[in-house]
């Protein structure tokens, strides 16, 4: 599979690196998108939970404020609910395609011969 890439086009070579890239990180954002949904369908539940700790906390019950918290932990155990699965895909995808950006941007800066031929149809000169 390696062997071939020598011989592909600049475009193909991008097009192709991203694809892979976005094949890659695709079960992740699927995971990401099922937590979301699962979480807004128990939103009303949770929203009432957490009223319930912002309460206990400016009123000073401490008391009260542990126990709502640990049924709103014991609540998203229970619904397998994690908030912070959420922010998986960005701080997966930000590192992957930024340095595909700041990479095609050096090599767009410096000389590459073969990125003066290797576009495609109207954009010859990557």
């Amino acid at each position: 599979m390696v062997s071939g890439l020598d011989r592909l086009p600049w475009w193909g070579a991008i097009v192709g690196g991203t694809v892979v890239a976005r094949c890659l990180v695709f079960p992740i954002i699927v995971k990401c998108q099922q937590q979301a949904t699962n979480l807004n369908n128990h939103y009303p539940q949770m929203n009432e939970m957490n009223s319930r700790i912002s309460d206990a906390r400016k009123s000073g019950n401490q008391k009260e404020f542990i126990k709502a918290y640990t049924e709103l932990n014991q609540y998203q155990k229970a619904h397998n609910l994690n908030p912070k699965v959420g922010f998986l895909a960005p701080l997966i995808q930000m590192p992957i395609f930024i340095s595909f950006f700041f990479a095609l941007r050096k090599m767009a800066e410096c000389p590459v011969p073969s990125m003066q031929t290797g576009g495609l149809l109207w954009f010859t000169d990557l």
